[in-house]
C-alpha cells in the first residue's frame, strides 16, 4: 500500500493512542517523507507537548479582564476539556479564584457547560469541583452537587461529597485552603458515609487526585463517629500489613486516611514508627508526603527516622529527606542532609531543609557556603529551586 493509502487508513482509526504513537514517529522523519505525512495527518495525530499545569494557575492571577482586550474565562473553560487532568484541575481552580468571588455568571455558565458535556467522569468531577469552589452559594451549584451525589462514577460522587464536606480545595490543591463546607447542603447521609468507607476495600489503584479527595472526605466523616473510625482503622491496618496476604484493599487510601484522621492514635502511631524503622522502602511506596503534616516535630516518629538512618544512611532519596526533615530535627538527619548537599543528585532539597532548620549552626552554614562557591551546576541547584522544591530561604545569608 502506498503512503497516501496508509495515511487515509490511519486517519480513520478511532484509537486515540495510535495518534500519539504516530506523533513520535512522524516527528522524527526527515523531509520529504516527514513533510508529506505532516501535511496529510489530521491535527489530532500530532500530539503537542503537554502544557505545564501551573500555566493556568498563573493565568488566573493575570491582570484583570478590564485591562485586557478579551476576557480570560473562555480560554480557562476550554482547558477544562484537556486530556491532562492536572491541567484541567489547575484551570478549574483558576476559574474559581478569578471569577467566583465576583459571581461572574458567564464564567459560571462555562463551567456548568463543562460539567454537563464532559468527555469523562474525571473531567466532569474536575469541573464540578471548580464550580463548588468558586460559586458555592449559587443555586446552579447546589443543583449540580445534588446530581453528583446520585452518580455511581467514583470521581463525580466523591467530588460532590468532598464539596459538601468542604475538602475539595485542600485535597486537590497545595494552597493550604481551610475546610469550607458547601452552604445549605444536605448533610452526608449514612449511606454516603458507608460508601466512602467501602472505598478502603476497593482495588488498589495508582495514586490519583480522587484517592486524595476520597481520603480527605473519609477522614472528615470518621472523626465524629468513633465506632466507624475504629472499624476503618482496623481495616486500614489490616490492608497495610504486608504479612497479611489475604488482605484486600487500597493501601494508598488506607495510609492517607489514617494520617489525615487520627495519626496520634496509639495503633496508628505504632504502625508508622515500626515501618519507618524496619521498612523505609514501604514508606516510599505508601508515600512520605503526608507524614510531616501529621507528625511535625513528633518525638516518637522523629526517633524512628533517626533509627532508620542509623541502620541505613542511604535509605531515603533527597526529596524524602527534605520531607522527613519536617519531623526529625536530630543529628543523624542533619548528617544525612549534609551528605545529600555535597553528593546528592538534587542538592536543592537538602539546601532548603538545612537553611530551614539548621541555618544558625556553623557547620551547616559552612557546607552551604562551600557548595554555593563551588562547582557551578551544583551551586545553581542549591541556590535556586527544583521542579517541586522551594527556593532555600536564607541561602544568601549562608553565602555571606
Amino acid at each position: 500500500m502506498d503512503a497516501s493509502g496508509s495515511c487515509d487508513r490511519t486517519t480513520q482509526s478511532p484509537a486515540p493512542r495510535l495518534g500519539y504513537l504516530l506523533a513520535a514517529s512522524v516527528a522524527g522523519l526527515l523531509n520529504p517523507a516527514g513533510s508529506f505525512l505532516r501535511e496529510r495527518l489530521p491535527r489530532w495525530t500530532l500530539a503537542p507537548h503537554s502544557l505545564p499545569p501551573a500555566l493556568f494557575h498563573h493565568l488566573g492571577r493575570a491582570i484583570s479582564d478590564a485591562e485586557l482586550d478579551e476576557p480570560l474565562w473562555p480560554a480557562l473553560v476550554a482547558a477544562l476539556a484537556m486530556e491532562d487532568q492536572a491541567c484541567a484541575s489547575s484551570a478549574a481552580f483558576a476559574l474559581a479564584c478569578r471569577y467566583g468571588a465576583s459571581g461572574d455568571t458567564q464564567a459560571r455558565d462555562g463551567v456548568l457547560h463543562a460539567v454537563r458535556n464532559a468527555a469523562t467522569a474525571s473531567h466532569a468531577a474536575i469541573a464540578l469541583a471548580g464550580l463548588a469552589s468558586g460559586w458555592p452559594s449559587d443555586p446552579a451549584t447546589r443543583e449540580m452537587i445534588a446530581w453528583g451525589r446520585r452518580q455511581q462514577a467514583l470521581p463525580v460522587r466523591v467530588a460532590a461529597l468532598g464539596a459538601v464536606l468542604g475538602v475539595v480545595r485542600c485535597a486537590l490543591t497545595n494552597d493550604g485552603a481551610p475546610e469550607r463546607p458547601l452552604p445549605a447542603a444536605q448533610p452526608v447521609s449514612q449511606e454516603e458515609r458507608s460508601w466512602l468507607a467501602s472505598l478502603l476495600r476497593s482495588h488498589d489503584e495508582q495514586s490519583s487526585m480522587w484517592r486524595s479527595l476520597s481520603a480527605h472526605a473519609l477522614a472528615i466523616v470518621l472523626r465524629d463517629d468513633p465506632a466507624a473510625w475504629e472499624k476503618a482503622r482496623d481495616d486500614s491496618l489490616e490492608i497495610l500489613d504486608k504479612n497479611n496476604r489475604d488482605a484486600f484493599g487500597d493501601r494508598g487510601l488506607a495510609w492517607a486516611t489514617l494520617l489525615l484522621c487520627r495519626p496520634d492514635n496509639p495503633a496508628v502511631l505504632r504502625f508508622v514508627c515500626d515501618i519507618i524503622r524496619t521498612d523505609p522502602h514501604y514508606v516510599l511506596f505508601l508515600g512520605h508526603a503526608p507524614l510531616p503534616a501529621a507528625y511535625a516535630g513528633h518525638l516518637s516518629v522523629a526517633q524512628a527516622i533517626e533509627d532508620s538512618l542509623r541502620a541505613d544512611p542511604n535509605a531515603y532519596m533527597d526529596s524524602q529527606l527534605h520531607s522527613l526533615a519536617g519531623i526529625d530535627y536530630g543529628p543523624v538527619m542533619k548528617d544525612a542532609l549534609l551528605r545529600s548537599l555535597i553528593s546528592g543528585a538534587f542538592p536543592h532539597w537538602a539546601a532548603d531543609a538545612l537553611v530551614t532548620r539548621w541555618e544558625d549552626e556553623e557547620d551547616a552554614r559552612a557546607a552551604l557556603r562551600a557548595v554555593l562557591e563551588g562547582e557551578p551546576v551544583r551551586a545553581s541547584y542549591a541556590a535556586g529551586c527544583g521542579r517541586a522544591g522551594p527556593r532555600p530561604r536564607g541561602w544568601n545569608r549562608a553565602a555571606a
